[in-house]
Parts: structure tokens; C-alpha cells; sequence
């Protein structure tokens, strides 16, 4: 994507990720996932926040916490860009492992494409673990109180 830049973390942006992730689901607070471990990057074009992915390293494990891009953004490789953009940097984090949480509802998986273009290979799926872990969240994906979209695992090697 043309003039999209790719940035770390400021404090400046983070009601403006929520708002995305709002947008989406019921979402924590994104300074709410800021610590040592964490790596969140953000996609910028212009002045607007059009995306953002985030996780934090356990050990020598990445967990992908969200990856979420603006309706409008979708669909034309931002999530492709914020994907290598991890890549490279988790190359000189000593991280040998990537785990994504993905949503699954309805026959269908939030970011099913990226998990396949990137070769990541498929653990598990657990029903009613959004739900557990939110239980008092209404999902905008399900319409449920509590979530009762199915967790999907992915782990790809780095």
C-alpha cells in the first residue's frame, strides 16, 4: 500500500487503535497490552491509524495477539506488510515460534489467507474459548453474550 508507513508503538495512537478493534470486537486497550515482551506496530497512512498487530514474547515464542485493519484497509496487503514487518523483526528477538490466536465463526476464519500464505500450520480449535476468556463481552462476530466463536491455533516456525 502506497504511503503507508509502518511504525513501533506511541502512546499518542492507542484510542485510536481501540476504536479499530472496537469497531470489531470489544477490545481491552491496547496500552493495556504494552510491557517488555510486548511488540506492537502500527500501520499509518498519512495521519490516520489504519492497522496494528501486537503480541508479546514468552520464552522464545511469539504470541500474535491482534492483527486488525480498518474495513476500509482490508483486503488489499496490509496484512501481508504488517506480517513481514513481525518477520523481520522477530529475526533478531531470538523467537523460534509464532502462535496466532485466530477467530473462527460461521464458517469462517478471520485471517484464514494470511495463515495459509504465510505457512502457518494448524494446532487446534477450541469452542468457546473467546467466551471464557470474555465472558461478560458482547461479540459483534457471534451476536453472543458470551462469545461462542471457536479459538483457532496456528503456529509457524521462525
Amino acid at each position: 500500500m502506497k504511503e503507508t508507513k509502518i511504525i513501533n508503538f506511541e502512546e499518542k495512537y492507542a484510542k485510536e487503535i481501540d476504536s479499530i478493534e472496537a469497531d470489531e470486537w470489544q477490545a481491552d486497550g491496547v496500552i493495556n497490552e504494552f510491557n517488555n515482551g510486548s511488540i506492537i506496530r502500527i500501520a499509518i497512512k498519512g495521519k490516520e491509524v489504519i492497522g496494528t498487530i501486537y503480541g508479546k514474547i514468552i520464552g522464545d515464542l511469539f504470541i500474535l495477539d491482534v492483527l486488525i485493519i480498518k474495513k476500509e484497509y482490508r483486503n488489499k496487503g496490509l496484512g501481508t506488510i504488517l506480517m513481514d514487518d513481525l518477520f523481520n523483526i522477530l529475526k533478531n528477538k531470538n523467537v523460534k515460534n509464532i502462535l496466532v490466536k485466530a477467530v473462527f465463526s460461521n464458517n469462517h476464519m478471520n485471517i484464514e489467507s494470511l495463515m495459509k500464505k504465510f505457512n502457518f500450520k494448524e494446532l487446534l480449535r477450541v469452542e468457546g474459548w473467546w467466551g471464557s476468556k470474555y465472558p461478560d463481552i458482547f461479540c459483534k462476530i457471534c451476536n453472543c453474550i458470551p462469545c461462542k466463536c471457536t479459538c483457532v491455533f496456528h503456529m509457524k516456525e521462525v
